[in-house]
């Protein structure tokens, strides 16, 4: 498909309530800039009409809609079934219960066209600002990245604080970047979203921006993966996308140069300073217990400048508790108040079978050397003051 400058992969299960919305803001009414689009929605196993509705898109729109049907495989599938085949220049992820403010998507495309034709002095990655939707009329959250324009910047430069990040629906990354590292999302799993923003941005050298929203972000969908009471039921899972990501910064971080050194650290740290504060200041019951005790091994053991950087982290600037270094101490006392309760425990058993055997030595007479015995172990103990002697026989 030449003369394709973007693809969008549209993953979709039982999505026929929003489908029609989401693949509706895509159409622009600049005929040329539309059929420079490369849509392609992969109906994941779907029970509903998702396929039908995606079909229907196909047949009014040739050329610009594609379908891919196929089996249930999770999130991480569709992304790689769509990458597989994508034909645009830069590709970039649209979740189906989202959508696009088309006004302002057209002007994106017309910003895509442009470093297109640059050809390989353009930008290697397009960032776009996004609005989250809670849902339930709650206010709508703008992220911005204004700051960026205007001066010379590079993905280091992308901030991770005072509600700026970076994820997946904002980024569209040139094709042959991810196919020149053979990158695939994991499949099978949920929460997969985080990695498309993590080892891909190792091989940004080049980023433009777009300062106006284009994604509208929908939190407040009933099961969607990322509302509060799904994000503790999943938490575990989440940190395995989080030790995965680690060990994806690990096998690079030799090749990197300053600029994503720096930014792929922020994002390491901005997610697992997520994960710490969710599981230690929110207490929800649904967290699975001893999951952040897991990934705080894991950090220690593989990512000790991660291990240290959270450390010296305070809930803010103004409040400064260090609550991660607080609740690690708390990990260490119970456990040493453990150790110290085990050693008592054994201490009082060891003194009562000392008794015992003390009584029946008595007995046969050799209380003398039993006595020294039990003086010797009571001495090193820390309960051995606590254990009166028995008196030797005269």
């Amino acid at each position: 498909m030449p003369g394709k400058i973007l693809s969008i992969i549209v993953p979709s299960y039982d999505m026929e309530a929003y489908l029609p919305k989401c693949l509706g803001s895509l159409v622009v009414d600049d005929r040329e800039l539309l059929q420079k689009l490369d849509v392609i929605v992969v109906n994941d196993g779907s029970k509903d009409r998702t396929s039908e509705i995606a079909h229907e898109f196909e047949a009014n729109y040739r050329g610009v809609f594609r379908v891919i049907d196929k089996d249930n495989g999770h999130y991480g599938s569709c992304i790689n079934a769509g990458l597989a085949v994508a034909a645009g220049t830069f590709v970039k992820v649209l979740d189906a219960d989202d959508y696009y403010l088309t006004d302002n998507f057209k002007e994106y495309l017309s910003l895509v066209d442009a470093e297109c034709e640059k050809g390989e002095d353009g930008a290697d990655l397009i960032v776009n600002e996004w609005e989250e939707d809670p849902g339930a009329g709650g206010r709508l959250y703008h992220v911005s990245f204004s700051y960026l324009k205007g001066r010379p910047c590079s993905v280091a430069d992308i901030e991770f604080r005072n509600g700026r990040r970076l994820e997946m629906f904002a980024v569209a990354y040139r094709t042959e970047n991810l196919r020149r590292i053979g990158y695939r999302q994991p499949e099978g799993v949920a929460h997969t979203d985080k990695l498309w923003v993590n080892l891909p941005m190792s091989h940004v050298r080049r980023l433009a921006v777009f300062d106006k929203v284009v994604y509208h972000y929908y939190v407040g969908r009933p099961g969607n993966t990322c509302n509060a009471e799904e994000y503790y039921r999943t938490y575990h899972v989440q940190m395995d996308m989080l030790t995965r990501m680690i060990s994806q910064y690990n096998g690079v971080r030799g090749t990197l140069n300053e600029q994503n050194d720096m930014y792929l650290r922020n994002h390491l740290l901005f997610r697992a300073r997520q994960a710490y504060a969710v599981y230690i200041l929110e207490r929800s019951a649904l967290l699975r217990k001893g999951a952040l005790k897991e990934l705080d091994d894991f950090i220690r053991e593989n990512a000790h400048w991660l291990y240290d950087e959270l450390d010296g982290t305070t809930i803010s600037r103004t409040l400064h508790y260090h609550y991660i270094r607080d609740w690690r101490r708390k990990q260490r006392m119970t456990f040493m108040t453990s150790l110290r309760c085990g050693i008592a425990r054994f201490a009082v058993r060891s003194c009562g079978r000392l008794r015992r055997l003390s009584q029946h030595a008595r007995e046969q007479g050799i209380c003398f050397a039993l006595g020294k015995l039990k003086r010797q172990i009571l001495r090193q103990g820390e309960y051995a003051t606590a254990v009166p002697l028995t008196p030797r026989n005269k």
